[in-house]
């Protein structure tokens, strides 16, 4: 494993009007598939190392996962709680609800 994803069904998302990103196998491996339940959350743990050895100065970490997919070492969980999409003011806003709500 050089990366493990947190990925969420979504199902389980609040702002979020896609689908998912990619699938798990039993065993944890992850591979890509834009009609999947699963949803990338924007966090993950990865070796460091990956992005110093690339040679670009900017680039995407997708290009890092569809390597690791190629080599078996993409991992994902799935977190079964809810989770809030942020990329938007409204979604902000959504956001800040559910959080209220939780301290209720």
């Amino acid at each position: 494993m050089d990366s493990l994803l947190m990925l969420i069904p979504v199902k389980n998302t609040i702002g979020y009007t896609g689908n998912g990103d990619f699938q798990k196998s039993k065993n944890g491996l992850v591979s890509r598939n834009k009609t999947s339940e699963l949803v990338y959350s924007g966090l993950q743990i990865i070796k460091h190392e990956l992005c110093l050895e690339n040679p670009k100065t900017v680039f995407s970490l997708n290009e890092v996962w569809d390597d690791l997919i190629s080599k078996e070492k993409l991992y994902g969980i799935i977190y079964k709680g809810i989770w809030a999409d942020v990329g938007t003011t409204k979604n902000i806003g959504l956001a800040e609800q559910l959080i209220d709500e939780k301290n209720v």
